[in-house]
């Protein structure tokens, strides 16, 4: 049983790093394509999403190897005492428990967004008459208040957990219990959703696929890569939830595990999913990427050139593709 345990705890610690180092080699390059694309993108409807999503990437990438830093320290304080390491474990500790729980709040606000992003290409590409509303509505899109409510339920939820310990099951207990998981449940099916979404698109690209527009971007390919990248990511946690089951772990205890997971595998899904939904902004990446000039581009020291927009082919009456 405990060989078993130790495969399990494996598997997880297995599905958490390989996202984590695929994320350490995927930011720079995304940084990279961003900067090229920076005059573009402030002209492009989902600029006020896609520029957060950005931001928060470059944050998350910065916090992860903070965080590193501040486990290495932590354990280094615990294995060799002096003076003053109990203080400086502290700190350390408190600062990776901070940054645990901000990089939470960014994945729930990816997922969200993520959900945003794929009702408004759904109805840009059936629907664009819709576009001027749209545009009003990602405009005045109340980030701040997002951010709010979702550090207010994660507090609510601490307090909860300490109001348990020290009083049982209580009322307070039951209903945090009830909206915590809710709302997580409810954001991780949006994620799925959002990747069917995308689907109605690819079936319906694909029956244009013959027009000579359509072949240049061939747009279904892209589509169907943002699909298979949201997909892939999210069905990496799924086999952790039997074994943990089976070993008695309850379901809202189940839930921190995917928490971890979702840590690290949200800001993946958002920068593999921009560099491959775009045809030329993956010819900018394969086809002109200097080392030299990257470091300059994604240091700042060099302003990026445009690459071509986000593709928007006309391959039907009436049909936007984004």
């Amino acid at each position: 049983m405990d060989t078993v345990r130790l495969r399990l705890f494996e598997m997880t610690f297995l599905t958490i790093l390989t996202p984590n180092v695929l994320c350490l080699l995927v930011c720079p390059f995304y940084v990279y394509v961003n900067k090229l694309n920076q005059r573009r993108n402030r002209e492009a409807l989902f600029y006020p999403i896609t520029y957060h999503f950005y931001k928060m990437v470059i944050f998350s990438y910065w916090a992860f190897w903070f965080s590193i830093i501040s486990v290495i320290i932590s354990l280094f304080s615990y294995f060799n005492p002096y003076s003053g390491s109990q203080i400086l474990l502290a700190i350390s500790s408190l600062s990776v428990c901070f940054l645990i729980f901000i990089l939470f709040l960014i994945a729930q606000v990816f997922y969200l967004f993520i959900f945003v992003l794929a009702v408004v290409k759904f109805l840009l590409y059936f629907y664009p008459e819709t576009k001027a509303l749209i545009s009003v509505f990602l405009k005045k899109l109340p980030i701040f208040y997002i951010y709010l409510f979702f550090s207010v339920k994660e507090i609510f939820n601490i307090a909860s957990k300490l109001t348990y310990d020290k009083h049982g099951n209580t009322m307070l207990v039951i209903i945090n219990n009830v909206f915590h998981t809710g709302v997580f449940i409810a954001l991780y099916v949006s994620t799925f959703l959002a990747a069917l979404l995308y689907i109605p698109i690819l079936l319906h690209a694909r029956k244009f696929s013959y027009l000579q527009s359509s072949k240049l971007n061939n747009p279904q390919k892209y589509i169907f890569l943002q699909t298979f990248v949201i997909l892939i990511f999210k069905l990496l946690s799924i086999p952790l939830v039997v074994p943990w089951l089976s070993f008695g772990c309850s379901v809202l205890n189940l839930k921190y595990i995917f928490m971890i997971i979702d840590i690290i595998v949200t800001p993946n899904i958002v920068q593999v999913s921009y560099l491959l939904c775009n045809k030329r902004n993956l010819k900018a990446l394969l086809s002109s990427f200097d080392l030299l000039k990257s470091v300059k581009t994604v240091t700042g020291f060099q302003k990026g050139s445009v690459v071509e927009p986000v593709v928007r082919s006309t391959i039907a009456s009436g049909k936007i593709l984004l």
